[in-house]
């Protein structure tokens, strides 16, 4: 299995759209901005609160 871990400050939600219209597949993104107040984690700047978090691209024969 291949679970690569992968940074593209700013620019991760374009990436991944692109390989899931590239390769196919289910697309499951969180965003900083997921992250329940409260949480522990950290406050990002106002800029990064839409960046995402964490990416996963399902692929159709149900690899990750």
């Amino acid at each position: 299995m291949f679970v690569p871990y992968l940074k593209f400050p700013g620019h991760a939600a374009e990436a991944f759209a692109a390989y899931a219209e590239i390769f196919g597949g289910k697309l499951e993104t969180s965003r900083f901005s997921d992250i329940p107040p409260g949480a522990g984690a950290p406050e990002p700047p106002s800029e990064q609160r839409n960046w995402l978090l964490h990416a996963r691209l399902q692929s159709v024969d149900g690899g990750c």
